[in-house]
């Protein structure tokens, strides 16, 4: 394996400093797409991951997401140190290893305040109405623009 990128000179506009990436969990965007269309009542397809690590001091700045974010899953793999809470327009939950939240991501503002943990690591999925207006959005994973801003090449 080798890496295509440095992760510590990421631009992440919305969490600046945070390291982040396109591409690391293929595998779980597409083997999720049934788990989340249920989860939406819709039927779904996969659009594109995205991974980030937050360091201590990173926010999330309030923001909704482009139409390639219709309906998203955003994971949290692992905290070193305190549960962080992931904030919506109508309320927040507390996030802890292997909970995830699923939210309309263009519809939705959602943000996080000052990270209070050492590290968090979470993983974004992100999906379109088959059948909906942001369709053509479908499988932005497999172009050329995110193969070449994935973290890993295999």
């Amino acid at each position: 394996m080798e890496r295509s990128k440095n992760l510590s000179d990421t631009d992440d506009c919305q969490a600046p400093g945070a390291f982040s990436g396109y591409g690391l969990h293929w595998d779980l965007l597409e083997d999720m797409t049934d788990e989340v269309s249920e989860v939406f009542g819709r039927e779904l397809a996969p659009t594109y991951d995205y991974s980030r690590i937050y360091i201590p001091g990173n926010d999330l700045k309030r923001h909704s997401d482009r139409p390639s974010c219709e309906c998203s899953v955003t994971l949290n793999l692992r905290n070193i140190g305190s549960p962080w809470e992931f904030f919506w327009e109508d309320g927040s939950f507390v996030m802890e290893p292997g909970d995830l939240v699923a939210y309309r991501g263009c519809e939705v503002e959602h943000w996080r305040e000052v990270n209070p943990s050492s590290y968090v690591y979470q993983v974004f999925l992100h999906y379109v109405d088959v059948n909906g207006p942001n369709a053509g959005h479908a499988n932005e994973y497999m172009s050329e623009k995110y193969r070449e801003n994935r973290w890993l090449d295999f």
